[in-house]
């Protein structure tokens, strides 16, 4: 059974070729390895016997608006459940951050649905749209679908972010 954590320097380079796989394949945009490393903390990853099989990381727009992104399973581990497994944990870390909102950008907008998100425009992300969407090769046809999922912060949430307002941590 695989193990769902915050990912650790070390499996920055596995991280960055899961990534790549999916990036060829015009699933997600790409993360370079360095890119990776810059933001381990902010990555969770699904592992069994040292190998990583899924991951997901979070990117902090707004002290309240976060995104999900990169998220990937190995194509063998797909439809085991590790993909909602590393959304979950997710969700959780960026609860803990005090975040508002959180949002993705989709196709699979049924499965994101199926955890708590729900359809909504993506013209209501403008700071996702200004970093990634201009870079992005399918920008002009676009099919991805805007999801977020919007929750109060937990009390705890905001003593922690009062006291790291950057919202950078060791761990995720």
């Amino acid at each position: 059974m695989a193990l769902i954590r915050p990912a650790r320097p070390e499996e920055a380079p596995a991280i960055a070729e899961l990534v790549a796989q999916h990036a060829q394949r015009a699933l997600m945009l790409p993360r370079p390895l360095p890119a990776v490393r810059e933001s381990i903390d902010c990555w969770i990853v699904a592992v069994e016997g040292g190998r990583v099989l899924a991951c997901g990381s979070l990117l902090r727009y707004t002290p309240e608006l976060t995104e999900v992104r990169s998220l990937a399973v190995a194509d063998e581990f797909k439809g085991q459940g590790l993909g909602s497994a590393v959304v979950k944990a997710l969700i959780e870390e960026a609860r803990r951050r005090g975040v508002r909102h959180l949002f993705a950008l989709t196709r699979v907008a049924p499965f994101f649905q199926r955890l708590g998100f729900e359809p909504t425009e993506a013209a209501r992300f403008p700071e996702k749209v200004w970093r990634d969407c201009l870079l992005c090769p399918i920008r002009a046809r676009c099919d991805e679908v805007a999801v977020v999922m919007s929750f109060e912060p937990e009390a705890g949430a905001l003593a922690v972010a009062a006291e790291n307002p950057t919202g950078r941590s060791s761990h995720v």
